[in-house]
C-alpha cells in the first residue's frame, strides 16, 4: 500500500526493469483502492469538535472548513476526515446548527463533495447563515426552470 499516485506511477514505471533472485522480470500492478473504513465515535467526534471550534471567527461569523481533512488535529490523532462521506459531513452540520446558530458564512471549498442534501438543516438552523463557499468540489448543480 503506498500514498499517492505519484508513487504508485513511479513502481509501474519499474515493472518489468526489475528481476526476481531468480532473474525473472519482477511484474508490478498497480491499483486504486477505496477509502479506508470510516468509523465516528465519540473520540473523533471530540477532535472533529476541537478543529471546527479553531476554524471559526465569531467576531464574523466564519467557519472556514476549506479542505477540512487536512486539519492539523486530524494529522496529530492519525485521523482520516473525509467530508464526502455522508456521516462526517451529516457530524459537521449537526455541530454547526447545535453550537453555531449565529454562523454567517461556511466555506467548504477543496472537500470534494458530491452532495449537498447533508447541508439542507443549515437553511432551517441557522437563520444568519448568508454565503456557502463550495468552490473546488465535486458538486454538481442541476438548475430547473418552467
Amino acid at each position: 500500500f503506498v500514498i499517492g499516485a505519484d508513487i504508485a506511477e513511479t513502481l509501474r514505471n519499474l515493472s518489468r526493469r526489475l528481476t526476481t533472485h531468480t532473474n525473472h522480470p519482477l511484474i508490478i500492478l498497480t491499483m486504486r483502492s477505496p477509502l479506508p473504513l470510516a468509523i465516528l465515535d465519540q473520540r473523533t467526534t471530540n477532535i472533529i469538535q476541537t478543529a471546527m471550534i479553531r476554524l471559526y471567527d465569531q467576531d464574523t461569523g466564519l467557519m472556514n472548513l476549506s479542505k477540512f481533512g487536512e486539519a492539523d488535529e486530524f494529522k496529530q490523532n492519525g485521523l482520516f476526515i473525509v467530508l464526502e462521506r455522508a456521516n462526517f459531513l451529516r457530524t459537521i452540520v449537526e455541530i454547526i446548527t447545535e453550537n453555531t446558530p449565529n454562523l454567517a458564512a461556511l466555506n467548504l471549498s477543496g472537500n470534494k463533495l458530491n452532495f449537498l442534501e447533508m447541508l439542507r438543516p443549515l437553511t432551517a438552523k441557522c437563520s444568519s447563515l448568508k454565503a456557502i463557499d463550495l468552490s473546488k468540489n465535486r458538486v454538481c448543480l442541476t438548475l430547473y426552470t418552467d
